[in-house]
């Protein structure tokens, strides 16, 4: 049988928590699930979810997601020692609100899970993905033209 303080490692490693993330003492009232969902949040409690609405910009929410995951830290997650990071996908899913229903539809689409965040453009890639779907046609148009006028 395991000890307290190997089950609290367990649980750390299977739900992708910072080591010792779960050794202090409960506070009063708290429960060891709520426990677990605070450490889990790594530290992004207050992070925004991103609707997709047409008046919120993407990479806006993008920038302060990158930012509160790492100050979060959390490990983000490498495949294979490469540039794509699955946990921060993982992370940002969770935070994306209405535009889940996007996410799902797409996941559908590919025939894959979208668990890659990096920057570049791939099948597989949430971050790109999100800022091709939801990028707001007014900040395309500034782009395009400062690129023409260079």
């Amino acid at each position: 049988m395991a000890t307290e303080a190997q089950m609290r490692r367990i649980v750390e490693n299977a739900i992708g928590l910072a080591p010792n993330a779960l050794d202090n003492a409960l506070e009063v009232g708290q429960t060891l699930t709520d426990k677990i969902q605070t450490a889990a949040m790594g530290g992004i409690v207050g992070m925004p979810t991103f609707s997709g609405k047409e008046d919120k910009d993407v990479n806006d929410w993008i920038r302060q997601f990158e930012v509160a995951f790492m100050v979060s830290g959390r490990t983000e997650g490498n495949i294979g020692g490469g540039i794509c990071r699955q946990n921060k996908a993982n992370v940002a899913i969770t935070y994306l609100g209405i535009a889940l229903q996007w996410y799902n539809e797409e996941k559908e689409r590919v025939a894959a899970n979208l668990v890659n965040w990096c920057d570049h453009n791939d099948d597989r890639n949430l971050k790109s993905k999100l800022i091709n779907r939801f990028t707001r046609e007014d900040v395309k148009r500034r782009k395009i033209l400062s690129f023409l006028f260079l």
